[in-house]
């Protein structure tokens, strides 16, 4: 058999192949698209009234048909769609955005009632961080508006900024805490009838302490018959938190919530926690009586 014949190879050729190639390519991706760009985007309407169930009140019209953007450069990236329910108007829904995101803009739909008061946020889109960043669309994690602070307003136009939100998983795993929970509620009783001397600690730092507590003793029991104890080991988890200057925050783990408060003022609160603590261990139902705390 006779050998093939080849092209020789020269520059032209090669630009010629290369040059039939992408355009194969091109073709093959022309066809692709077109094939499926309704599809796409069908998805992408389904993705969005799922989004706008979720974050308005009940509605009996599409939202997504009567959406509307403002002439104004401050809002052109903006979509608003108002929800009615037997013609009379129950709320509206934003496709936002917030620029705080760690690699790029995080999407939002934000709905909102009547008054103008956030019903619920849901995230649509995000390249956040997986398992930090991402916990925002986890069902126990949801974000909250927030005032931009003072410190922070001269880096950006907002007065408002997106902060995850923990509430959902902290009432989840308190909610399971109820048994073994009257040790902390005696706590934070004692934080509260003393708050003005023990600034700037605050009942956050308390909850988180108690997770973590939780968290490392899970088969510890504490009951009505070892009450006093679990207090004043707790009290003096506390105290060692605060002179070693580290409390972390339960689910953002590298973020330390002592990091703003000084020496002086850790030590100054451990010296006011351990009079307290001796003074409970000496007589605790007469320094419970002084603090009006009767009811466990």
């Amino acid at each position: 058999m006779a050998d093939k014949k080849k092209l020789p190879s020269s520059f032209f050729n090669m630009v010629l192949v290369l040059t039939l190639i992408a355009l194969a390519s091109a073709l093959a991706l022309g066809f692709t698209y077109s094939g499926t760009k309704d599809a796409i985007a069908q998805v992408e309407v389904n993705r969005t009234l799922a989004a706008l169930k979720q974050v308005l009140p009940e509605f009996d019209n599409n939202p997504n048909d009567e959406k509307y953007t403002l002439d104004d450069e401050d809002y052109a990236e903006m979509e608003f769609f108002p929800a009615k329910k037997e013609g009379q108007p129950v709320g509206i829904a934003v496709r936002t955005y917030s620029d705080n995101g760690f690699t790029e803009r995080i999407w939002l739909m934000v709905g909102f009632t009547p008054d103008l008061k956030i019903n619920s946020i849901s995230v649509l889109k995000h390249k956040e961080t997986p398992g930090l960043g991402t916990k925002m669309k986890e069902p126990k994690f949801h974000l909250v508006a927030k005032p931009c602070p003072d410190k922070q307003r001269a880096l950006t136009d907002s007065h408002l900024f997106w902060r995850i939100s923990f509430s959902e998983a902290e009432k989840t795993l308190l909610k399971s805490a109820s048994s073994d929970k009257k040790y902390y509620r005696i706590t934070k009783a004692i934080h509260l009838a003393k708050k003005s001397s023990l600034k700037p600690l605050t009942s956050f730092h308390l909850k988180n302490l108690f997770l973590h507590y939780r968290s490392e003793h899970p088969r510890a029991k504490h009951d009505d018959s070892n009450l006093g104890e679990s207090v004043v080991c707790f009290f003096q988890s506390l105290i060692d938190c605060l002179e070693r200057g580290s409390l972390r925050h339960f689910f953002v783990n590298r973020r330390s919530l002592l990091a703003e408060m000084s020496e002086a003022e850790r030590m100054g609160v451990v010296d006011k926690l351990t009079r307290y603590r001796n003074k409970l261990v000496q007589n605790p139902k007469a320094f419970l009586e002084r603090l009006h705390f009767f009811k466990l």
